[in-house]
């Protein structure tokens, strides 16, 4: 088990490296840090991949956080939603979008005032360079 874990750490050492190199080239080609349907895509491949005892949605919980941290390296990604810390809406950025988003719950009003808004339905969204100025 624990050669397992080595394995995986030094796989992730390896995804950081990439994900930082791309995170070099995205800002100067207009490709934002977070792509929700590039997300899918990858979480939908792999969970037809899996095989043997791990659960789907384990899978993806993983996942998310491995692309959360994948994020964070290229661009930390800073997210607004209302309400304080431990409530629905801190709760649905933690699972949309994983524990390295910055979360910035007075930004939540003025990113609605400037129509910045996506994703309503969960109480959670990104929030760009512009939208909040803390």
């Amino acid at each position: 088990m624990d050669a397992l874990d080595e394995q995986i750490v030094e796989l992730l050492r390896r995804r950081a490296g990439v994900s930082a190199q791309v995170g070099q080239v995205k800002p100067g080609d207009g490709r934002s840090v977070y792509a929700p349907a590039r997300e899918a895509e990858l979480l939908d491949r792999l969970t037809r991949l899996r095989t043997g005892e791990l659960r789907p949605e384990d899978l993806r919980a993983i996942y998310r956080e491995i692309l959360s941290a994948s994020r964070d390296l290229q661009r930390p990604l800073r997210i607004a939603f209302l309400g304080p810390k431990a409530t629905y809406g801190h709760q649905a950025a933690l699972q949309r979008f994983g524990a390295a988003a910055q979360p910035h719950v007075e930004a939540a009003l003025r990113a609605a005032e400037q129509h910045t808004v996506f994703l309503k339905v969960l109480g959670a969204w990104p929030i760009g360079a512009g939208d909040a100025k803390l």
